[in-house]
């Protein structure tokens, strides 16, 4: 995990941690939480392909704690080849929140997490220091 700064906020940048299941998503909250991060940013190929299949419920399972912890997450990547229309619903429902986002490249990710993270979204409580 590196911890990039833009624009006052600081980001956790996932190199090698997976989003593979509940207990990898705490621990990367946690690692983030540790460094004062505000939002953690995640290509795509570091998620578990069961995340992108909502009939598994990892999705919601998973940001069910980004969510319980008040930490922001963004996702980024090629979403096109995803064919599921619940999956481009949800992904367009998240991105209209403050908590959980895609975005099509990291460039697009980062300036999310900061958007999300600005003064008067409420940066999450539980990573203010």
């Amino acid at each position: 995990m590196k911890i990039a700064h833009h624009s006052g906020v600081s980001i956790a940048l996932l190199d090698e941690e997976r989003l593979t299941d509940v207990e990898a998503a705490l621990d990367i909250i946690g690692a983030a939480s540790c460094r004062n991060a505000f939002a953690i940013v995640a290509d795509k190929s570091l998620v578990a392909d069961e995340f992108f299949d909502l009939k598994t419920r990892l999705a919601g399972e998973m940001l069910q704690k980004f969510s319980t912890y008040r930490c922001r997450l963004v996702i980024f990547g090629d979403f096109s080849a995803c064919a599921s229309k619940a999956l481009h619903d949800f992904m367009r429902e998240c991105n209209r929140g403050n908590l959980i986002g895609f975005a099509p490249d990291e460039p697009a990710a980062v300036r999310q997490a900061v958007v999300k993270s600005a003064p008067g979204n409420s940066a999450p409580s539980s990573l203010r220091r």
